[in-house]
């Protein structure tokens, strides 16, 4: 089986959501800027929503053919998507950490060597989790989707000969989005 990186074309998305994360860290600036902040939220929200389009393309992929260092490193998908998330100001650290707390725990249980069909029914449980958390507005649409996206296609790539790598895989992306979450805000709102 030939391997198939993913090639994704978020540069300049990702460019201009960080940005605008890193140009508003530095509090509150002029009266122009504050008249400029509602065009800078549709400027990201738009970048956002590219972001995420392609990012569900490369998910679709399959989860072993995703450019992990794309997603991982500084600037990268995953800072992207910590970013706007924080500036939208729909996720909450907390939030986010309750969802991370569970993954980590099916980790765990899975490197235990809990059965991989227990553990794709756990997966799987995720999704209506997220569900209620956007009934709720905690968390926003984009967010909900990619979530819903990776959970479902780790589900689907996973077997018993690779369901630790795949599951690794996962688990260094949504550890990277707390990560830079927690980088760029870093103050619970």
């Amino acid at each position: 089986m030939t391997e198939v990186k993913s090639s994704l074309n978020v540069s300049n998305e990702l460019e201009e959501i960080i940005e605008i994360v890193e140009r508003n860290k530095k509090g509150k600036g002029n009266k122009k800027q504050e008249i400029d902040k509602k065009e800078e939220r549709v400027e990201l929200n738009n970048n956002y929503d590219k972001l995420i389009s392609e990012v569900i393309k490369d998910i679709e992929k399959g989860i072993l053919n995703l450019d992990l260092e794309e997603y991982i490193k500084p600037g990268g998908i995953c800072e992207g998507i910590a970013g706007a998330v924080g500036y939208i100001g729909k996720l909450k650290r907390s939030q986010l950490r309750k969802f991370f707390n569970e993954i980590k725990t099916i980790e765990y249980d899975l490197k235990s060597g809990e059965d991989v069909k227990k553990i794709k029914i756990r997966i799987l449980a995720l999704i209506p989790k997220l569900a209620y958390s956007k009934g709720r507005d905690l968390i926003d649409e984009n967010f909900y989707k990619f979530m819903k996206t990776i959970l479902s296609k780790v589900k689907e790539d996973m077997n018993e000969k690779n369901a630790q790598e795949v599951f690794e895989v996962f688990v260094k992306i949504l550890e990277s989005i707390v990560a830079y979450h927690t980088f760029h805000f870093p103050k619970e709102a």
